[in-house]
């Protein structure tokens, strides 16, 4: 996909029973507008990790978020209509994940190459609630 070369800065909060937690990525990404979604992809680096290739799909329904390395290659779809139940790649198998959507809020300048999605939702295993996600994108 070609597209415009964008900033991307991700801030992702974290709640769990066991503490919360906080990320930040700022990398240079690309930015792709088509009729039926606009896609914003970067390349994760973080510390004693390998590289993860992270693409968003934003429609005006749905958001999927696609990570892909070496080792994983997982998708969750947030949908504020209705829970998504995926299969999701970890470590030590593959389980079923159930993502409820409470927020999503997308803000997309196409012609300028910029704009912000904001999602808040519940990670969801057999096991129960795994965490509370806030997940705010900002690209330019």
């Amino acid at each position: 996909m070609d597209g415009q070369t964008v900033k991307v800065q991700v801030l992702t909060q974290l709640y769990q029973d066991n503490g919360d937690d906080r990320y930040e990525i700022e990398a240079q990404g690309q930015f792709v507008h088509k009729p039926q979604a606009d896609y914003v992809t970067y390349i994760e680096e973080l510390p004693e990790q390998e590289p993860v290739q992270v693409r968003f799909k934003i429609t005006q329904d749905k958001v999927t978020l696609t990570r892909r390395s070496a080792s994983l290659q997982n998708r969750l779809v947030f949908d504020l209509r209705q829970p998504v139940s995926q299969t999701y790649l970890t470590a030590f198998g593959s389980m079923t994940m159930t993502t409820s959507t409470n927020k999503l809020a997308a803000s997309i300048d196409a012609n300028d190459g910029r704009g912000s999605l904001r999602l808040h939702y519940a990670l969801q295993a057999q096991q129960g609630v795994i965490g509370q996600y806030q997940v705010f994108l900002q690209f330019a």
